[in-house]
């Protein structure tokens, strides 16, 4: 696994092509049990990222998930999704992930918030994009 949480990485195509390719060697190397997943630390990228660099991050997250599943298939991509305090905005944010090609998407809540929030409750948004996205599964 390889947390793409600095902008040095995600920001720099060269470098990030450079790691996906190399998660895909590993995982497609059929003598070796390794997995590989580039998983999109957004709230870590927000937080490190310069004034200037925060327009780019979101749409280069998804030419990440967009590269992986195009040339690297062996890489899944993921990261956490969604918005806690806004569905609509929240079912935005899956459906684009889903459709850029990330594979897995994380909810925006710590387990520990589930029984506060709800489980069902946070989950809803995503399963409504999912439903309206089945076509691209």
């Amino acid at each position: 696994v390889v947390q793409f949480e600095s902008t040095e990485i995600l920001l720099n195509s060269k470098l990030r092509r450079a790691t996906l390719s190399r998660l895909h060697s590993l995982a497609s190397d059929k003598t070796s049990n390794i997995s590989a997943l580039a998983f999109v630390g957004a709230m870590d990228l927000s937080m490190r990222a310069l004034p200037l660099e925060l327009t780019q991050l979101d749409q280069t997250m998804h030419t990440l998930f967009q590269e992986a599943i195009s040339e690297f298939p062996c890489c899944a991509t993921g990261g956490i999704f969604g918005h806690p305090s806004d569905s609509v905005l929240a079912v935005q944010s899956y459906r684009r992930a889903i459709h850029s090609g990330a594979r897995l998407l994380c909810v925006p809540f710590l387990t520990s918030d589930l029984p506060y929030f709800g489980a069902v409750n946070v989950v809803e948004p995503y399963f409504e994009a999912l439903n309206s996205s089945s076509s691209v599964i």
